[in-house]
């Protein structure tokens, strides 16, 4: 049975919007930093703080362009899509909680319910932590089933693929672990950990989109553009606390 198209499907967007593209993703990556960079701003000790915010701005570029560049990004496109990504599941950190933290001993202080014995408490409180990565950790395991679901000439890249991700795996299970004992260290911890997730997600997307695809171009092209835009209001809507 042949499935038939909207004729608005069988377009694709890209082609579509050529002569606008870039300017909307490159509003998107600004909008994305910019929200960011606000929540960093009212995260001190004033309602809010117009230097706190320009300096959250700044290290937030460097951190993004940074991983960006790590990963092998080259595209404005790509760059969209991994500012995306960060706005949607990569929690915010607090200017206050940094400040508080710069001493290590109060970075690992142990947390109080394990001095006392009652571990069960501590689980308590470090569950809701690792709950939070099942968000990141679901869709990571979806992406990476299709792309090992490939053709021998793609294995070489995907065993490659693979020791990075393993390495990633195993790294984000040490770093949540050190969450259990050390209370303070959680939300950072939380911070690093999702840095990691997205950083392999996007990886993984930016690998299957360069395979070829045995569904109709432009549907793919569609449906990659609403999921990333459901994950871009999403984030948005989190971060101005609608």
């Amino acid at each position: 049975m042949k499935i038939k198209f909207p004729p608005f499907l069988k377009k694709n967007p890209f082609d579509i919007f050529d002569r606008v593209q870039n300017p909307v993703f490159i509003g998107v990556i600004v909008i994305s930093l910019l929200l960011r960079a606000w929540q960093f701003g009212k995260s001190g000790e004033e309602d809010f703080s117009l230097i706190l915010m320009l300096v959250g701005l700044y290290l937030l570029e460097l951190l993004v362009l940074l991983i960006f560049v790590i990963l092998g990004g080259k595209r404005i496109t790509q760059l969209a899509r991994f500012t995306i990504l960060y706005l949607a599941f990569v929690p915010k950190l607090k200017y206050v909680y940094l400040q508080r933290i710069m001493d290590i001993k109060i970075l690992f202080e142990l947390r109080e319910d394990l001095t006392n014995g009652r571990t069960k408490n501590a689980i308590a409180l470090w569950y809701p932590e690792l709950s939070k990565f099942l968000l990141l950790i679901v869709p990571f395991i979806i992406v990476l089933i299709m792309a090992l679901r490939t053709g021998n000439e793609n294995f070489g890249e995907v065993k490659i693929l693979s020791k990075g991700f393993i390495i990633s795996i195993i790294a984000t299970i040490i770093l949540g672990i050190l969450a259990l004992p050390f209370g303070n260290y959680a939300n950072l911890g939380s911070f690093i950990i999702s840095i990691i997730l997205i950083s392999c997600i996007w990886k993984l997307w930016e690998g299957l989109r360069a395979r070829k695809s045995y569904e109709p171009m432009p549907v793919v092209a569609w449906a990659e553009i609403l999921l990333f835009l459901a994950m871009w209001l999403k984030g948005i809507v989190e971060s101005v606390g609608l």
